[in-house]
């Protein structure tokens, strides 16, 4: 009869400018790694690139990227890339009155 598998999937993150988690976070990696039956495997994510933004913002305000090409590099530079820090600013410029919705032209407006 196999002897029955028993099996553990964790993911784990943190941000790398973060100074107070790594050393724990990477003792406790060695840790687990010191463990002959277990496989750690490191992903590091960095950026998306100026594309990437323009893409994101021309699919979030449902505009061709050559209409907010220069938009979308200003919030590229601003989040470095970052997905959530896009999402971040992109919300804190709607909170601001920056990036609003015209109901009479019926497309996004931004200063």
């Amino acid at each position: 009869e196999e002897e029955a598998r028993q099996c553990l999937f964790v993911v784990g993150s943190y941000r790398s400018n973060e100074e107070d988690y790594p050393e724990i976070l990477n003792q406790f990696i060695s840790e687990i790694d010191s463990v002959p039956s277990v496989r750690v495997t490191n992903i590091s994510l960095g950026g998306i690139a100026k594309s990437g933004t323009n893409s994101m913002i021309s699919d979030a305000l449902r505009l061709p990227i050559r209409l907010i090409r220069n938009f979308s590099d200003v919030v590229h530079k601003k989040s470095a890339g970052n997905p959530l820090f896009v999402k971040i600013f992109m919300t804190s410029l709607v909170e601001d009155h920056y990036l609003t919705y015209s109901l009479e032209e019926q497309r996004w407006k931004w200063d």
